[in-house]
């Protein structure tokens, strides 16, 4: 694939995912994590596994709902089998902006897959 086709499914990807988090279902995140998914919330000192996050998203299934929010300057780097994809995010659920790091790496059979997340606030408090 060439690097312009697989930044727009990457970021088509993470829209979709992001659409469902803002209506209250983290499911579509979770399908794209990978087994060995790793994260970084802001509001924690340490870095969650898979299991924890979703045990994590529990808590928030359904607590979310009609939330917009704009994936500013987007931005995928792409080295082989293994992509980048760094925006700012806004949103009327949260205030200011957010700085959203995403690691994916596409597995053969399998796609694209999501194996870390970092989210910072861009002026922490």
């Amino acid at each position: 694939m060439e690097n312009e086709k697989i930044a727009r499914e990457i970021i088509a990807l993470e829209h979709a995912a992001l659409v469902e988090w803002c209506n209250g279902n983290p499911s579509v995140y979770l399908a794209l994590y990978a087994p060995e998914f790793t994260y970084f919330d802001p509001f924690t000192p340490k870095r969650y596994d898979l299991k924890e996050v979703r045990e994590l998203y529990e808590q928030i299934q359904g607590k979310l709902s009609g939330i917009s929010f704009e994936m500013v300057d987007p931005r995928v780097q792409i080295h082989g089998d293994t992509a980048v994809l760094t925006f700012n995010y806004t949103s009327s659920g949260f205030d200011g902006m957010w700085n959203c790091t995403e690691v994916y790496h596409h597995f053969e059979g399998d796609g694209w897959r999501i194996i870390h997340n970092h989210w910072s606030d861009v002026h922490p408090k």
